[in-house]
Order: structure tokens, then C-alpha cells, then sequence
């Protein structure tokens, strides 16, 4: 799953994404965003340790 970078989104479109939604199960959504939660952690980790490194 990718972020969009548009925000003008198409109702077309819209429509497209709450379908994949519903298509998956709760489980499995929930374990796609605690994965994305911790790859977003573990960036910002790194780039406070960088920027700390330099204060």
C-alpha cells in the first residue's frame, strides 16, 4: 500500500480505495498500519539520533 500523493482526489477513485478497504479483513488492516507505524518509527529514530549526533 502506497500513500497518494494527489489531493484531488476522483470520486472514481475514492470509490476504488473504500472498496480495497472493505475487501479486507480487520486483522489484516490492522497489522498493515502497526507495520507502517513501525517503519515510520524506526525512520524517525534515525533521524533524531542524526540531528542529535549534530547538536
Amino acid at each position: 500500500m502506497k500513500r497518494a500523493k494527489k489531493t484531488n482526489v476522483t470520486n472514481e477513485r475514492f470509490a476504488h480505495v473504500g472498496k480495497i478497504f472493505s475487501e479486507m479483513n480487520r486483522k489484516e488492516l490492522q497489522a498493515k498500519f502497526a507495520e507502517n507505524a513501525k517503519v515510520i518509527k524506526r525512520k524517525l529514530d534515525a533521524l533524531m539520533k542524526l540531528h542529535m549526533s549534530d547538536v
